[in-house]
């Protein structure tokens, strides 16, 4: 009996985490970078979202230096290459 291949639940507030943490970017100049309205609590709050507003990912991911894409699909077998391939050889 063959089963079913296993889609994984991609939770993008604790990708945001995992990629700002790599970066070595605390909470609050992650909200000093997005502006006024963000402060570390709602980063906080933001990290523990499922699925984060496209608009929102975009303004994230744009502060951060990194791909929305890389947000919305990372998993744990990626983490070597997105290391290599954004932290070690920018522009790459």
């Amino acid at each position: 009996m063959m089963s079913e291949p296993h889609t994984k639940k991609i939770h993008e507030g604790r990708n945001l985490k995992r990629f700002r943490e790599m970066l070595g970017i605390k909470q609050d100049a992650l909200a000093a970078d997005l502006g006024d309205d963000w402060n570390q609590q709602k980063i906080s709050l933001l990290e523990q979202k499922e699925t984060i507003d496209d608009s929102v990912l975009q303004q994230v991911a744009a502060a951060l230096k990194i791909p929305a894409e890389a947000i919305q699909n990372f998993d744990e077998e990626q983490a070597g290459e997105f290391n290599c391939k954004y932290l070690f050889f920018p522009g790459f």
